[in-house]
């Protein structure tokens, strides 16, 4: 059987799917080129996704699945060396768990197979290439926001709901943004109300008093985690304008993710 194995880390200038996609039309035109015969039959291909995963780890969850399942013959394909691993210790150790089973590695952009002493050599040359861009791709993402803490600006993550960035005396700093945080108390008021969670984005959307500061529609999603987050002290509040005795968080320790 063969075994195609996609995994894909997200850079700022491209998305997993366009790069899975590369991956698997790679992955199929090696295949027919060199397995035409298990190619013409569904049931002896079968495909493995690592999605927003590094190549530096060993426990990734498709990787495992298809370590457990290769049988004696089978033959692992993946488009490059670094889509199977970026670390010298991870790629042994999957060399060795294919080694174990019976089964074979071939890489789609015409890599030496590691079927042979000269395939394992070049193999492990790569390997080590992999691990060292990993290493220098981590180095300067470190540098990048140190740089840019000591400038006293973000360096992760999304604004929080309930919070907006503000530029005071050439620094970025976050303040509470009180459409948001309202609209989180009227979430709670509406739900003790016995309103489904549709019906309070139906409300919240049609209310320009709470009113996203990107001005994206709330999701149920979105004002699920919110109010579960939240709970402890927006539900106190159901007055619909800031309480004296309200006590919202001083910090920001809620994040604004769909």
């Amino acid at each position: 059987m063969l075994r195609f194995y996609y995994r894909y880390s997200p850079r700022p200038d491209e998305t997993g799917p366009a790069s899975l996609r590369r991956q698997s039309e790679a992955c199929w035109v090696h295949a027919k080129t060199k397995h035409a015969d298990k190619t013409s039959k569904k049931t002896c291909v079968r495909c493995y996704t690592d999605e927003n995963i590094s190549g530096g780890t060993f426990q990734r969850p498709a990787l495992q699945a298809m370590l457990s399942e290769l049988r004696q013959g089978d033959i692992v394909i993946a488009a490059s060396h670094d889509r199977l691993a970026r670390d010298m210790g991870v790629f042994a150790s999957i060399r060795q768990a294919v080694a174990g089973a019976g089964a074979t590695i071939e890489y789609a952009d015409g890599t030496t197979p590691e079927d042979t002493p000269e395939g394992r050599l070049v193999s492990g040359i790569f390997a080590l290439f992999a691990e060292y861009e990993r290493d220098r791709t981590r180095t300067r993402t470190k540098k990048a926001m140190a740089k840019k803490k000591a400038a006293g600006k973000r360096v992760s993550g999304n604004i929080p709901i309930g919070w907006q960035e503000l530029e005071i005396d050439g620094e970025i700093k976050l303040f509470q943004y009180w459409p948001e945080l309202l609209a989180v108390i009227e979430a709670c008021r509406l739900r003790s109300l016995g309103f489904t969670w549709v019906q309070v984005c139906t409300n919240l959307n049609t209310n320009s008093a709470y009113a996203r500061r990107d001005n994206k529609p709330w999701t149920i999603t979105c004002i699920r985690k919110a109010v579960k987050k939240n709970f402890s002290w927006a539900r106190p509040s159901y007055a619909g304008e800031p309480s004296p005795n309200m006590r919202v968080p001083s910090t920001p320790y809620f994040n604004d993710d769909e």
